[in-house]
């Protein structure tokens, strides 16, 4: 009896609970100003970075000179979905 009902509360958790997203501009969408340069992640809302590092933000509305980094022979790896994205790139010296 006792496990029927933790089953039943269980079922009706998963029932009536709904996810959200806690992460502010997951997409990096919403931005105050196109960036027309690199490591200018300031430009988009609610990110920052804590660190000195310097994360690219690309977004499609900038000028063709500042395109993402090349995956292979000149082509270039824009998101997924929407317009905008942030990248950093790891350099290792052997």
């Amino acid at each position: 009896m006792k496990s029927i009902i933790i089953i039943f509360i269980s079922l009706l958790f998963y029932l009536v609970v709904d996810a959200q997203n806690l992460i502010p501009n997951p997409s990096f969408e919403i931005h105050d100003t196109c960036p027309d340069a690199p490591a200018q992640l300031r430009f988009c809302t609610n990110w920052y970075s804590p660190t000195s590092t310097t994360p690219d933000y690309f977004f499609r509305c900038t000028d063709s000179s500042i395109n993402p980094p090349f995956v292979q022979d000149g082509i270039y790896q824009w998101p997924k979905n929407g317009e905008g994205e942030i990248v950093k790139v790891k350099l290792e010296f052997v």
